[in-house]
């Protein structure tokens, strides 16, 4: 079982997010399916409201408020192909069945929850993610999903800070903005491009002082995996840095080179915007 807590700092407000993560999602799902080299596919299942606290939610989250949060939203559930998502060797040792995953995503912004699963051994994996958004910056706060408890799932989690003006990497080759060098527009350029973080100073230092009217806001995820496998170590290991960290820091670094483009849609138009890219059909897997 591996469990990580990551932050993200991130030049959003929190309202700004709302509407910029479904359109991430969106426009990420388009680029990783068309241009990856790793034969990503996704298709979705089913979109719709919920109403009533999702068992995932009362069961495997672990932030304080998360019931009165998640008592409505959105869940979408998509049905994943992951390529080469994981690392050859694991490929060699499964069938091809086993690389489809089912994704459970839950929307009660600011919190969200998020849960995959093996189609073909349903019981084969626990893994969630469970994330909390914060307006301002928050990165001395602790304990954001609880007191650390006595059970193996309530044990400390390592933290782990995640730099976005550090590029992830892209073995699919899939595009990569760079929020350091992109050239916005105006009015955009008063709020960028991001200063490159040094081995003494984060980013977010600096920005405050060259952009002090620019927002900031903080991500925190608490990240679960358990796999049961007699070599499962090296696979969730694997899967917190490839699906947690990297996937995250690639989606954050584009949406913010994508600012242009987002920030003028109210969230009925992202809504349709992400409504027409549900419907663009999957690409045949790759081998």
């Amino acid at each position: 079982m591996v469990l990580i807590e990551y932050l993200f700092v991130l030049p959003f407000s929190l309202e700004e997010l709302r509407r910029a993560l479904p359109y991430a999602n969106a426009r990420q799902r388009l680029e990783l399916t068309s241009t990856s080299s790793n034969g990503e596919q996704v298709t979705t299942v089913k979109h719709e409201p919920f109403n009533g606290v999702p068992p995932v939610v009362r069961d495997k989250g672990r932030y304080p408020d998360r019931e009165l949060l998640a008592a409505k939203g959105m869940i979408t559930v998509n049905r994943l192909y992951l390529g080469t998502r994981f690392p050859r060797w694991a490929r060699a040792l499964v069938p091809e069945s086993y690389l489809y995953v089912k994704e459970e995503y839950y929307d009660s912004y600011p919190y969200t929850m998020c849960r995959y699963s093996s189609e073909a051994l349903p019981h084969l994996a626990d893994f969630t993610i469970e994330s909390v958004h914060m307006d301002g910056l928050h990165v001395d706060k602790r304990d954001v999903f609880g007191a650390p408890g006595t059970g193996a799932k309530d044990k400390p989690a390592k933290v782990c800070v995640v730099d976005i003006t550090r590029a992830a990497p892209n073995e699919g080759n899939v595009w990569q903005g760079d929020p350091c060098v992109v050239q916005l527009p105006r009015p955009f350029n008063q709020r960028g491009p991001l200063p490159r973080s040094t081995a003494d100073t984060p980013w977010w230092i600096e920005y405050e002082t060259k952009f002090p009217d620019a927002p900031l806001m903080t991500v925190f995820k608490r990240s679960h995996v358990s796999i049961a496998l007699p070599w499962a170590s090296k696979v969730e290991r694997f899967t917190q840095k490839s699906t947690v960290r990297n996937i995250g820091v690639l989606s954050f670094r584009n949406l913010y080179c994508w600012l242009p483009d987002w920030h003028g849609m109210s969230l009925d138009d992202v809504h349709k915007y992400c409504d027409a890219i549900m419907k663009v059909p999957p690409m045949t897997p790759s081998t």
